[in-house]
């Protein structure tokens, strides 16, 4: 039997072309459907020093399919690498359908805006501050009924 370590590496192929990067840096809940919130993540991609960093933005980006990918080209330009995972107001659906008629529809929205800009979704390693990192974006699909 293939020890673990092994078999993660294995399966976790490094990242094509992405130079060396210097750091890592997480945000969530950036919720940019409010405009302080949209401009915090200007002034953060403004940054200079987010070409060198690698991006793990955890969710709940807008719950507006326009804002989001607004707000992700911005991220995606600025930093060296970006990691998405979305959260509950990312796959909130509208009423009239059109931005998915249910949130698996809406996901597979986020996930080709995703793809355009290069936002990475599955896992991966970089090479950070000289180490071989790993980093695995995780999905999972909550209900309150899970609870009891």
């Amino acid at each position: 039997r293939e020890p673990r370590e092994q078999a993660y590496a294995r399966r976790l192929a490094p990242m094509r072309s992405c130079p060396p990067l210097e750091r890592i840096v997480a945000v969530s809940d950036v919720h940019t459907d409010h405009a302080s919130n949209f401009a915090w993540c200007e002034a953060l991609a403004a940054s200079p020093s987010c070409s060198s960093s690698v991006l793990l933005l955890a969710g709940d980006v807008s719950e507006k399919l326009a804002r989001f990918e607004e707000t992700l080209a911005l991220l995606s330009s600025a930093f060296g690498a970006v990691f998405f995972v979305p959260g509950n107001h990312d796959l909130w659906c509208r009423k009239d359908g059109s931005e998915g008629a249910d949130s698996v529809a809406k996901l597979e929205r986020l996930e080709r805006v995703c793809e355009s800009l290069g936002v990475l979704t599955t896992p991966q390693r970089v090479s950070v501050g000289g180490s071989q990192v790993a980093v695995v974006p995780l999905l999972s699909f909550y209900h309150a009924s899970f609870d009891t």
